[in-house]
């Protein structure tokens, strides 16, 4: 039987890479072409006050196409905006029982983890699949050959949920959202809620990555739209719900042959609801009749009646998972806080900052500097502190200094703060190197000690920045303390005007004000730790002046 573990489609979060900082400068937060639904000549799939009806359309549909249903039970996440999810039903809990004085636990343990449900891959919306339309595949087949980014996909799904109850895919669309929680379909006051975060940016730049797709693909777009004699062309809103659903449900999947692999959409799989410590994983099985499976942790319990989660990748952050999926239902250890080091403009560059960019990237670096919350734990237990680390000789100060950071940001860093000589050399000696820069043998004490506190102060400069881009009055959201009013207030209904910048906040805002208190509290405290750090390095080095003068 062939296993393959189906990553989920992940789009990479453009803000967090360098060079979006100018980018977004310079871009433009409107939505062009952004008619109301009730203008264009089409009425919107909602839910109707006869979910129950949606549900059963949805559930023979499903039955039609391969898809055994009985582990589960299926609802309507939100009667305005739609959505269906998945919880586990009567039968599907037999798969957890326990059993008499809890014996099939032990049997279990030597089992294989269950299907809960799987969907046949044959039915995916795939390049494969639209290819064979009969009315576009031709001009899909064209726009395939040259695409990275699933536009045939995208622009297929909108097009049928422009067809309303002609379209072949009527039940499965009916149980799609109106509107997704990625902050990809947020209005500009949600993301407001988002400012100073990297997060932030990288959602600006997504949406004028949005506008140049649609500036491109528009034409497409409107030719096929008559090609399909539809009363109404597509319009920026259309593509942005369409490519929503991508980016959501998208799953990387092997096309027939297995040869090569495409991003595609299996129906079906909307109903579980993404989480980090989800129930599920994806698992596609089998060969000619290949299905994707929703494969259930006999480690994890769940409760009839209860939402299945799946998990779509291991380890994402917070940030990540907003981005992707509008959640932040994330274990706090695997907070991550992103550092920029800030550069100006490549023309901008001189010699030697040329050649430290090139050491990074022989390194498969970047001028960002990524800080867990895991790795802070694990810094608090091992230097909690300042005496584990006053007082201790050259070579252990040395290493008790390498654990205090990832390897790859005290490399990056290191790179930053050493001078032109020592790029030079370590350019030189770049052929047969070993894959990370080593940490450099320093002539004398005090060497070893100034490198150190170079770093120690090039850092603890980057978190006073990033503090204020978060807390700034002009560049982000205010401070902690004023966050966990604002909180407050949400939680005990007790809104005003001066703790409140919004009445009613949505449920975008609230994922947007608990990220930034995260990402604001996680800056403090590394602040804090390598102030201390800090402090101790200097009063070292004085001592070590002190004897040698």
């Amino acid at each position: 039987m062939n296993r393959f573990k189906a990553p989920i489609a992940l789009v990479s979060i453009p803000g967090i890479y360098f060079g979006y900082q100018y980018a977004v400068s310079n871009s433009s937060h409107g939505l062009p072409e952004c008619a109301a639904a009730e203008d264009r000549g089409y009425k919107p799939f909602k839910p109707t006050p006869s979910r129950s009806v949606l549900l059963s359309e949805y559930r023979t549909w499903m039955k039609k196409h391969g898809v055994d249903t009985r582990n589960i039970e299926l609802d309507v996440i939100d009667p305005k905006y739609g959505g269906v999810v998945a919880t586990l039903s009567k039968s599907g809990r037999r798969l957890f029982s326990s059993g008499w004085l809890g014996l099939s636990r032990i049997t279990n343990a030597f089992k294989e983890d269950p299907v809960l449900i799987s969907f046949p891959v044959k039915n995916s919306i795939s390049n494969e699949s639209i290819a064979k339309n009969q009315i576009h595949g031709g001009l899909m087949k064209h726009l395939m050959e040259h695409d990275t980014h699933g536009y045939p996909v995208i622009i297929h799904i909108m097009i049928e949920k422009m067809k309303g109850d002609a379209s072949y895919l009527k039940q499965w669309l009916n149980m799609l959202p109106e509107r997704f929680s990625l902050p990809l379909s947020w209005t500009l006051d949600e993301l407001e809620w988002l400012r100073g975060t990297s997060l932030y940016a990288a959602a600006m730049l997504q949406r004028k990555d949005m506008e140049s797709a649609w500036s491109e693909m528009k034409h497409v777009c409107r030719e096929i739209a008559t090609m399909e004699e539809l009363h109404s062309s597509p319009t920026y809103e259309d593509f942005v719900w369409a490519t929503s659903a991508f980016k959501m449900y998208g799953i990387t999947l092997p096309d027939q042959g297995g040869k090569t692999f495409s991003s595609q959409i299996v129906p079906g799989t909307e109903m579980f609801e993404p989480s980090s410590k989800g129930h599920c994983t994806w698992e596609l099985r089998g060969h000619d009749d290949a299905a994707l499976c929703a494969v259930c942790s006999r480690k994890k319990r769940i409760a009839q009646g209860e939402p299945v989660t799946i998990s779509p990748w291991e380890g994402l952050s917070s940030e990540q998972m907003i981005f992707q999926y509008g959640r932040v239902d994330v274990d706090p250890r695997d907070e991550v806080l992103m550092v920029n080091c800030p550069l100006p403009p490549p023309h901008e560059w001189t010699d030697v900052l040329k050649k430290k960019f090139a050491l990074l990237m022989h390194h498969n670096l970047r001028p960002q500097l990524f800080l867990s919350r895991s790795h802070l734990d694990s810094l608090q237990k091992t230097l909690a502190t300042r005496g584990k680390y006053t007082g201790r000789k050259n070579q252990e100060r040395q290493r008790a200094f390498e654990s205090m950071f990832p390897s790859d940001v005290l490399q990056t860093l290191e790179i930053f703060v050493i001078d032109s000589e020592e790029i030079d050399d370590r350019l030189a000696e770049i052929d047969g190197e070993p894959n990370r820069v080593e940490s450099p043998e320093m002539a004398s004490e005090m060497a070893s000690s100034g490198l150190r506190m170079a770093v120690l102060t090039t850092i603890v400069r980057l978190l006073e920045v990033k503090i204020e881009e978060l807390e700034g009055v002009e560049t982000g959201t205010g401070t902690l303390e004023n966050d966990h009013k604002i909180l407050s207030a949400i939680e005990t209904e007790q809104m005003n005007t001066t703790a409140m910048p919004h009445s009613g906040p949505t449920r975008h805002q609230m994922v947007a004000l608990k990220h930034r208190m995260e990402q604001k509290k996680l800056t403090r405290e590394y602040l804090k730790k390598f102030s201390a750090f800090l402090q101790d390095e200097m009063e070292y080095l004085h001592k070590i002046r002190e004897q040698e003068g």
